[in-house]
């Protein structure tokens, strides 16, 4: 028993004011989400008549959250955890950055590699 609190305490973080909450890395993917919504359908549309509708499942929760800070960079972590959206869960690996906005996905579609 005392195992499994000492487990739950533990933030995964050095710092925990420089870790996101699970609340914010929810927010973090559903602002995510909602840009490719977006631009989805703003593609999907471009050069059609037609009605376009796109629908990206938006997070719910996200459980098993541990999150490191990158050394090399400020106000960067690295995390892992089960996200939780309508009828799906996963587990992923991700970055965060925190921004004026507060945590936001690494942007890391738009990098190219040599």
């Amino acid at each position: 028993m005392l195992f499994a609190m000492v487990l739950a305490a533990g933030s995964g973080c050095a710092a925990p004011v420089s870790c996101p909450s699970p609340q914010e890395v929810i927010a973090a993917f559903n602002a995510f989400e909602g840009d490719l919504e977006w631009d989805l359908q703003a593609d999907a549309s471009r050069g059609s008549d037609d009605v376009v509708s796109v629908a990206v499942h938006r997070t719910r929760r996200v459980t098993a959250l541990r999150c490191t800070p990158a050394e090399a960079e400020q106000a960067t972590v690295t995390c892992r955890g089960v996200i939780h959206r309508m009828s799906s869960r996963s587990r992923q690996n991700f970055r965060l950055v925190l921004t004026a906005d507060g945590w936001r996905l690494e942007d890391h579609l738009n990098r190219t590699r040599p």
